[in-house]
């Protein structure tokens, strides 16, 4: 699963994120993200990862991240 994130004024493009299922552990996923240097500090790194482990933990039921 791949995610973007884009600014909530003028929707360009900030960073991303994904989320891997791990082929080697069932229930398992590794996940990145990247945000664009120029927005660090805003809070979109945090919006994110809360995002992906909403995700892999709630709608996926993974065991582990």
């Amino acid at each position: 699963m791949a995610i973007t994130n884009t600014g909530h004024d003028d929707g360009q493009l900030i960073g991303f994120g994904r989320l891997a299922l791990d082929p080697h552990q069932p229930r398992a996923a590794t996940f990145g993200f990247a945000p664009d240097p120029d927005v660090w500090g805003n809070g979109y790194g945090t919006e994110t990862v809360r995002l992906l482990l909403t995700c892999a933990f709630q709608d996926l039921d993974l065991h582990r991240v």
